[in-house]
């Protein structure tokens, strides 16, 4: 978070010891994510440090809490070199890609596409709650124009790159926004989309997933496919 704590690094390792023990313990259940502040001195480090872990199966980024700014270039080389780390650890990629611009969109997507994604080297890349930071607005919207209109240029953007549906729309999102979410999600392809909560935030999971993923206007046969989609290979 902004400011950094004098101890982040600290704070930091010690989160993911703890979250790559309940990995260990619970093998056939938990798959970890080290977190990740893309822009401190110590990414690189944190990166080498789990390598070759088979605890470990990606890394989160979280540009709003870390701060990055994707119209800073040499911010966006640093986030660049993390992600040609993770790609030589063989290691997944999760990014909340929404910034603290108040612009934010389909401008950051394109620098994001241009100069950051191209290190990920066919590792999956997963954009958490579909490019926004939850909820359905225009910030949101734009950033998967951005996206779509990229992938209809050039289809294999869209290469091992997923977008998750974490509190992407809730009870209160209109009629007009979530039909604009399902045409876009049509342009970059149904199947690129996953399941998520981001729980607990979502609250009760069995009523999040009965209640309102279904607010979403898609077919069941479009449903079937995000459902069925695996990203990550399975545990054994």
């Amino acid at each position: 978070m902004v400011p950094p704590a004098p101890d982040a690094h600290e704070i930091m390792a010690a989160a993911n010891d703890f979250t790559v023990e309940l990995a260990r313990t619970h093998p056939d259940r938990i798959s970890t994510f080290i977190g990740i502040n893309p822009i401190a001195d110590d990414a690189l480090g944190e990166i080498a440090r789990w390598n070759g872990d088979p605890a470990v199966t990606g890394i989160k980024l979280h540009l709003t809490n870390s701060d990055v700014d994707l119209r800073a270039p040499e911010q966006v080389a640093k986030l660049a070199a993390v992600f040609t780390a993770t790609a030589d650890a063989d290691l997944a990629i999760m990014i909340h890609m929404r910034t603290r611009a108040p612009d934010y969109g389909a401008r950051d997507v394109a620098v994001f596409l241009s100069e950051v994604l191209p290190h990920a080297a066919g590792v999956p890349v997963v954009i958490a709650h579909s490019g926004g930071w939850g909820g359905t607005n225009e910030h949101t919207l734009s950033a998967l124009e951005g996206f779509a209109t990229a992938i209809e240029h050039d289809p294999a953007v869209r290469r091992n790159l997923f977008f998750d549906l974490a509190q992407v729309f809730d009870e209160t999102t209109s009629a007009a926004d979530l039909e604009a979410l399902a045409t876009l999600m049509r342009r970059i392809g149904v199947d690129a989309f996953v399941p998520g909560s981001d729980w607990p935030f979502s609250s009760d999971l069995a009523t999040y997933y009965a209640e309102i993923y279904p607010r979403l206007p898609l077919t069941e046969a479009e449903w079937r496919t995000i459902h069925a989609h695996e990203v990550f290979p399975s545990a054994d």
